[in-house]
């Protein structure tokens, strides 16, 4: 048992980091993305919201697999077998969820480039 007690640990620490929320966008000195929207006119504004998009996937998909380390974790050291097919079947949902919201937000940079290739400088 107190073998497993830094590997709990260590478990517990990376769900709290992966729960812990984003920074927002003013603190980073990134204006607000409704902002950002209504006020792009340029080639250069659709190519700055695209390149956001584009950071905003790479994001969420490195929560996917962190998600998905959670769940292969839960797969080969959960308690009881039913707990962790559940708690196994959650976070791999979860990771899913992360990596279409990532397509997503990856679909969105494409819209803004192709926006950007029509817009005037």
């Amino acid at each position: 048992m107190r073998r497993s007690t830094p590997r709990l640990l260590l478990f517990i620490a990376a769900i709290l980091t992966a729960c812990a929320p984003g920074q927002p966008y003013r603190a980073t000195g990134e204006q607000p993305l409704e902002e950002a929207i209504a006020k792009a006119r340029t080639k250069a504004d659709h190519e700055a919201l695209a390149v956001r998009y584009e950071r905003e996937a790479e994001a969420l998909r490195a929560k996917a697999e962190q998600h998905r380390r959670i769940a292969d974790y839960y797969r080969q050291y959960g308690g009881h077998v039913l707990v962790r097919r559940s708690l196994m079947e959650y976070y791999l949902r979860l990771a899913a969820n992360y990596w279409e919201a990532a397509e997503e937000k990856l679909s969105l940079a494409k819209l803004h480039r192709q926006l950007a290739t029509q817009t005037p400088p």
